[in-house]
């Protein structure tokens, strides 16, 4: 941290040279001192050997014990040496609080500590990162945010962090969860914006259009009146021919005006034939008629799908 080294060894010399002085204490019941000063101790051998994360808890404890302001300064130093910045801030601030509450004659004891911190305080309102967290503009609300395994809200408030790596795990009302990772370093300002990951569409889909084979209803029945008319003229022509052939029969049995019975059957057999041969035609006229009127009153496929253009006045 810039310029902090030099500070952080001076004001733990300090420490150590008089952690034997006694201290003001703030008015309010205190635990048994010798606890509280057996802690202290342990802590402070701890603190000399480097072994801040040692360290730093037990001076908590014996601050609890006995909140003495010596206690608490020592404990937002070895923070400070931990790496704790943001509880060394915290106990910093604290610290100064209640030296302000002291009379001119306790305060000018402290006036060494008081003078440190106040340095400690403000460098590291300065150099104590920050990192937000929100949600990306137009994401839909909800889900679960995580910062190292930690649930937070993502409002998109700056929040002061120690230095170091931090895991932002996302999991969003609908799709995959997500993670980021990023680095926080001293005096820097990082945000984060998440956002709900695009979905694939399992909607079902609508069947797609038949291909049009051009044939429409119209043109089926000009095919099938055009049908009729083939089918018709065929029977008449082959009608026609059976009663041609019953003529030949009615001359070989009839002699005048008398006819035997064979002659009797041909004749009503062929008229009967000559009058359905007849109907086939006609039937058949009237087919093709039909058909023909269809196929050429058929409109185009340019016709069927020109737009109309409606003109409101």
């Amino acid at each position: 941290m810039r310029s902090l080294p030099a500070l952080s060894a001076l004001a733990t010399a300090l420490v150590l040279a008089t952690s034997s002085v006694a201290l003001a204490k703030p008015p309010g019941p205190a635990a048994p001192v010798s606890e509280a000063d057996r802690k202290f101790d342990e802590a402070l051998n701890a603190m000399k050997a480097g072994r801040y994360a040692e360290a730093c808890p037990v001076f908590a404890e014996s601050y609890q014990l006995d909140p003495q302001l010596g206690a608490l300064f020592t404990l937002a130093e070895c923070e400070y040496n931990w790496g704790k910045l943001v509880l060394a801030k915290t106990h910093y601030v604290a610290y100064l609080t209640g030296v302000g509450k002291l009379s001119p004659e306790e305060r000018a004891k402290q006036s060494a500590r008081e003078r440190i911190a106040v340095l400690q305080r403000d460098t590291l309102v300065r150099d104590i990162p920050t990192l937000a967290v929100a949600l990306r503009e137009g994401t839909q609300p909800g889900g679960i945010v995580k910062r190292n395994g930690t649930v937070m809200t993502p409002d998109g408030t700056p929040v002061e962090l120690d230095p170091g790596e931090y895991v932002i795990e996302w999991t969003p009302p609908v799709g995959d969860p997500s993670t980021r990772t990023v680095t926080l370093a001293i005096g820097k300002t990082e945000r984060i914006e998440l956002e709900t990951p695009k979905v694939a569409d399992d909607a079902p889909k609508p069947p797609p259009k038949p291909v049009s084979t051009g044939i429409t209803p119209r043109r089926i029945a000009t095919y099938a009146t055009g049908g009729l008319a083939v089918v018709a003229v065929g029977t008449g022509t082959v009608l026609g021919i059976l009663a041609l052939g019953k003529k030949s029969d009615v001359d070989a049995n009839c002699n005048g005006g008398l006819c035997s019975q064979d002659g009797l059957d041909a004749l009503s057999s062929g008229r009967t034939l000559g009058w359905v041969s007849t109907g086939a035609f006609v039937v058949a006229g009237a087919a093709a008629a039909v058909s023909l009127i269809l196929f050429f009153t058929e409109p185009r496929a340019a016709e069927r799908t020109a737009p109309t253009t409606a003109i409101r006045f």
